[in-house]
């Protein structure tokens, strides 16, 4: 399966939407740390990686970098 990976960053607050967005949407997340600002690695099926990204983005405070293909 080829996925696209995501850094995403966002405030410990939004803790709990992207939380919702990953279990519902059955993200892998990987490498991640929660502090008052927090980030972690999301890998995305590609056929589901724009809708997902869309519902990330609507996240008060989220930012996110596209780090490839694999």
């Amino acid at each position: 399966v080829i996925q696209d990976n995501y850094e995403i960053f966002f405030p410990y607050t939004g803790m709990n939407d992207v939380m919702k967005v990953i279990r519902d949407e059955n993200i892998l997340q990987y490498d991640q740390k929660f502090d008052l600002e927090c980030n972690l690695k999301i890998k995305l099926r590609i056929s589901l990686g724009e809708k997902t990204i869309t519902k990330l983005s609507r996240i008060e405070g989220l930012r996110y970098n596209y780090l490839g293909t694999r």
